[in-house]
This record gives structure tokens, C-alpha cells and sequence, in this order.
């Protein structure tokens, strides 16, 4: 996931995400850093590609923390 709000602290940021993205499915791990190279940034890794494929097409674009 690209473009995040990098001022919103990591804890409130994964618990948004895994709210948003636990009904298409299994979340094994839901990385997000503040470190430069990775700001705006998080991974999720679901537990199947179909859990994953179907999050991507029906959240793009979708608006978090006004951005």
C-alpha cells in the first residue's frame, strides 16, 4: 500500500488497515515503518492470492486519513 499519511502514529495506522482489510481474508502480517525508506508505506501478506487480488481491486483508491 502506497501513499499513506505519514503522520498518523504505526499503531492506529495497522489497527485502521487490519480493519479494512481482514474481511477479504486471513492477514498473516501487516508491516508498517516510519524509517525514511519506507514512510507511507505498509505490506499486507494475506494467507492466499485470491484474499489478496480481491483486497487490491476493491480498495484501490479507497480514502484513509484524508489522503
Amino acid at each position: 500500500i502506497r501513499n499513506l499519511e505519514e503522520s498518523v502514529k504505526i499503531p492506529l495506522l495497522k489497527q485502521s488497515l487490519e480493519a479494512i482489510f481482514s474481511q477479504y481474508g486471513t492477514i498473516i502480517d501487516l508491516v508498517a515503518k516510519k524509517n525514511l525508506k519506507a514512510k507511507g508505506q505498509a505490506f499486507v501478506v494475506f494467507d492466499s492470492p485470491q484474499a489478496a487480488e480481491q483486497a487490491i481491486k476493491e480498495v484501490q483508491a479507497f480514502p484513509l486519513f484524508d489522503k
